[in-house]
């Protein structure tokens, strides 16, 4: 009985001669339609420089926990940060759970794998100093580039979402997020749904409606420029897209002005600039968004308020993210409440004191009642 048992058990036990090299390429190749273009991309790049390399080469149903820790551990003595190894280990596990649905391994050993311990460290944030003197930089870079700026550091959106806004987005002082633009070598320039794909709207106030009115303009001002005088308003109205993005790319040929996204790699490398020259190492484009999160945070928004103008999936994402401000303004709270009882405190216990002081000489323990 055993035997047979033992047997049957090697019959349908998943085999696979492919290597994992093999079944990664045939894993990406249906993974890709539902990517987006930077995920893939992401996959793909994480995938050739650290993960096959290793593995590669080895048969599908050989690897065990052991390989993949010592792949961590390889990446890690070659001084790849925590989000590098993450981000391996992302497409290892995300690769297994695909080969054990297929029946091509009958575990996936991904998920025993031990990471790195995650840094402790607080994400850098420019503070409002750093961000009012980037106005003075619009003499050496693009007005538009400082535009967009101000406008991530109000709104929170991401780099693609503030490429992919187009003028019919803002309506009165209501700001849609409806798609971004993504880049990468092979499709290019895409427009495609935001990162956590729902559409959402932000509040603006005068400033952040004044940057995009002002942007438009700026905008406007380029096609008269490149036009010149000698055409009149409606033959240049025709020179321009139905619907312009706010912020334009280089106008390509046999397109409309304004049909154009501006690349997002552009401003990140612009930001680059600008926060070397000021000798900002630790701050990139991204943590304009972290300044738009901590300092609503700090002014006591609601985190599910903040998440849903960043636009994160959960309000435990922003949590997650954030904790360091939460715990910040918890310290900050534990202060405004001692100052409340500490007042009451003390009032209690001056009255008190004095009437002992009116009403006899006598020393007795004094009891305070504290009722809120």
């Amino acid at each position: 009985m055993l035997r047979r048992l033992l047997a049957e058990a090697e019959a349908t036990a998943p085999t696979s001669s492919r290597t994992f090299g093999e079944a990664f390429a045939e894993f990406l190749a249906w993974k890709k339609p539902s990517l987006a273009p930077t995920t893939f991309r992401a996959y793909e790049g994480y995938s050739r420089r650290e993960v096959l390399p290793v593995l590669g080469k080895v048969p599908l149903d050989q690897p065990g926990t052991a390989q993949i820790d010592a792949l961590y551990s390889k990446m890690a003595k070659a001084g790849k940060s925590y989000h590098v190894i993450k981000q391996a280990h992302d497409v290892v596990r995300a690769a297994y759970s695909e080969f054990l649905r297929w029946g091509w391994v009958d575990r996936n050993v991904s998920t025993f794998a031990t990471l790195p311990k995650a840094p402790n460290n607080e994400i850098a944030v420019p503070s409002v100093d750093q961000l009012r003197a980037l106005p003075s930089e619009s003499g050496e870079v693009d007005p538009q580039w400082v535009a967009m700026i101000a406008l991530a550091a109000v709104t929170g959106m991401r780099r693609g979402e503030l490429c992919g806004l187009r003028r019919s987005d803002l309506q009165g002082s209501t700001l849609t997020v409806r798609r971004s633009i993504t880049y990468t070598s092979e499709t290019g320039l895409v427009e495609g749904p935001t990162k956590t794909r729902p559409t959402r709207r932000i509040a603006l106030d005068e400033f952040g409606i004044a940057v995009i009115e002002a942007q438009v303009a700026y905008v406007d001002e380029m096609l008269a420029t490149l036009v010149g005088t000698d055409v009149d308003d409606t033959e240049r109205g025709s020179l321009m897209a139905e619907d312009p993005f706010v912020f334009v790319g280089r106008p390509e040929k046999d397109k409309l002005f304004g049909a154009t996204p501006i690349h997002p790699d552009s401003i990140s490398m612009v930001f680059r600039r600008i926060a070397d020259k000021h000798g900002w190492r630790d701050l990139h484009f991204h943590s304009l968004r972290h300044f738009t999160a901590t300092q609503l945070i700090a002014a006591g928004v609601d985190v599910r308020t903040v998440s849903g103008r960043l636009g994160h999936s959960t309000p435990t994402l922003t949590l997650r993210t954030y904790s360091h401000v939460l715990e910040a303004q918890d310290r900050q709270a534990a202060a405004i409440l001692g100052g409340l009882l500490g007042n009451k405190l003390g009032e209690a216990e001056n009255s008190e004191r004095s009437s002992l002081t009116r009403g006899s000489n006598v020393t007795k323990d004094v009891s305070v009642d504290l009722r809120l």
